[in-house]
């Protein structure tokens, strides 16, 4: 403030300087009450007002905080300054001084061209949302799912506003009755895990053994540094020991009650058996997986049906010259896995047998080929 006084004559005239007001300031804030953490866009607005309409140079400061009505627990240093009238930035996800960003401190002072500050400091506190986890889980098996084998549960995390790092992830075993089941480690987001293409997420697996049958459930979560979380429930049914199932065989088996001529030496065949735990072909390095059994007969004729005890592997020869033309042999191959009955509980008259017959796809354990010699 300034001015001055003149004296004149007698007549005690008096002239003053005008006296420089200040400008009035306000924070508009354009982006919407919900602001989260990393949030890129944010704009603050500054409303100025000078009663002689003189350019103020505005000074815009942002604090990061734990809570910013407390400054002690704000970044001592400015993140960010500006002397724009539109104030952009991104919200920052973590404090300077290590953790993450809760809330965030706005100061806006302005001066005049001849000085005049703007009284008081405008502040705006802004809290910070955070975002929760991002969690997608999976279940796998190499058995089917069969009960007494390894099944693994896989979770796929990540967070938008924070290191997937700082994100804890717990998984919690249900059983349908009552189990000594528990879960271990299979992978973590160490090596060992296939970690995902997107280097924003990680993985991490746990294992356990069903030893019931049933619906096991088990409860992922997956919780920040502020305690967002995001829980995932993986449903698994175990199943006892299927039936094993005859794949492609050659020659193709005839239609019901029709022949297959053969005059030249043949070998009869079963290339597969489908089964989680006792497949055909095995692989004879898993301690867990068996392999299915074989059981060859013939019937000649009207004959008796005899079983061919020697023949045990997934192939029988048949040699034509050994019986006369015009015979009429049956070749039959049953299979039989760890947990299925044998002798097979169908009548021994039908060409296939399928125990269970409400499985579809059609899975059976009996095949029969009716050959004719040529």
């Amino acid at each position: 403030m300034k001015g001055f006084l003149i004296l004149v004559g007698l007549s005690g005239c008096f002239y003053i300087d005008p006296i420089n007001q200040r400008p009035s300031l306000a924070i508009v804030n354009t982006t919407g009450d919900v602001i989260g953490r990393g949030q890129i866009g944010v704009t603050l607005r500054a409303e100025v007002s000078d009663p002689e309409g003189q350019i103020v140079q505005l000074d815009w400061r942002m604090y990061v905080c734990d809570d910013a009505s407390v400054f002690e627990t704000c970044d001592q240093q400015p993140a960010r300054e500006d002397s724009s009238t539109d104030f952009v930035f991104a919200a920052p996800s973590f404090r300077a001084a290590g953790g993450p960003a809760q809330s965030l401190l706005i100061e806006l002072d302005g001066v005049d061209d001849l000085g005049a500050k703007a009284q008081p400091s405008q502040q705006l506190i802004i809290p910070l949302g955070n975002g929760a986890p991002t969690l997608i889980t999976s279940n796998a098996s190499a058995y089917g799912q069969t009960i007494n084998t390894p099944l693994d549960i896989f979770a796929i995390y990540g967070d938008p506003d924070d290191n997937p790092d700082n994100v804890t992830l717990t998984f919690e075993l249900f059983s349908p009755t009552a189990s000594t089941a528990t879960l271990s480690d299979t992978c973590t987001p160490q090596p060992g895990c296939l970690m995902p293409a997107d280097a924003t997420k990680r993985e991490q697996g746990k294992r356990f053994t069903p030893d019931v049958p049933g619906q096991w459930e088990v409860r992922v979560t997956a919780t920040d540094l502020l305690d967002g979380s995001a829980s995932v429930i993986e449903t698994v049914i175990v199943v006892f020991d299927q039936l094993p199932c005859i794949g492609q065989v050659t020659p193709a088996a005839p239609p019901p009650d029709s022949q297959l001529p053969v005059g030249d030496p043949t070998l009869f065949q079963v290339y597969q058996v489908l089964d989680a735990i006792d497949p055909y072909p095995t692989n004879l390095a898993d301690p867990i997986l068996g392999q299915s059994e074989f059981h060859w007969s013939i019937k000649r004729n009207t004959g008796a049906r005899q079983a061919l005890p020697t023949e045990t592997g997934n192939t029988l020869a048949f040699d034509p010259e050994s019986f006369s033309p015009g015979d009429v042999v049956e070749l039959r191959v049953e299979i039989e896995d760890r947990g299925s009955p044998f002798p097979l509980t169908c009548d021994p008259v039908e060409p296939t047998c399928q125990l269970d017959p409400t499985l579809v796809p059609t899975c059976l354990q009996r095949q029969t080929w009716k050959v004719v010699v040529q």
